[in-house]
């Protein structure tokens, strides 16, 4: 039985590593690690040293594998910015705010990560998407409301939100 709970629990620590692996969630790493270290504890205790010492040598080696694969395979990529934000304080920023309208659409210039820059008529604005989500550059946006001189946009396509007042 001690070997049936200590075996699950490795296979656990494997599964929850490969979910990291490909989410990029730190919470999976995090479990990882925590039932890693209890299948060693529990080793030591029905198992004596000896064992314990093997369990935890082998477990660092599919652990250290499993990252440095993460890392050749390059997966935290997919995450990181790729491009610089550039603002600037600008005095006619407010005045040029005043032209724009909820439900009007503009196209994205960077990626929003939350935050990022949109063309809307000739004009860019910095922006935040309403919820916080992503929307990559290049994408149909409209703006969702306007609050404090703040934007907040949706992607436009295939919305069909009702707006926030």
């Amino acid at each position: 039985m001690e070997l049936f709970l200590i075996g699950f629990l490795f296979f656990v620590a494997m599964i929850t590593l490969t979910i990291e692996i490909l989410s990029g969630t730190i919470k999976f790493g995090v479990i990882s690690l925590f039932m890693t270290l209890l299948g060693t504890a529990l080793t030591y205790f029905f198992f004596g040293i000896d064992a314990s010492v093997w369990t935890l040598f082998i477990a660092s080696i599919f652990n250290i594998g499993a990252i440095a694969y993460s890392v050749r395979s390059k997966s935290w990529e997919k995450f990181s910015q790729k491009q610089a934000i550039e603002g600037k304080h600008d005095d006619k920023d407010t005045e040029r705010k005043l032209l724009l309208y909820p439900e009007q659409i503009g196209k994205t210039i960077s990626s929003l990560r939350p935050n990022g820059r949109v063309n809307i008529d000739g004009e860019i604005f910095e922006v935040r998407s309403l919820n916080g989500g992503f929307i990559e550059s290049g994408k149909e946006i409209m703006i969702a409301k306007i609050e404090n001189s703040k934007i907040y946009v949706v992607s436009a396509k295939g919305n069909n939100l009702p707006l926030i007042d």
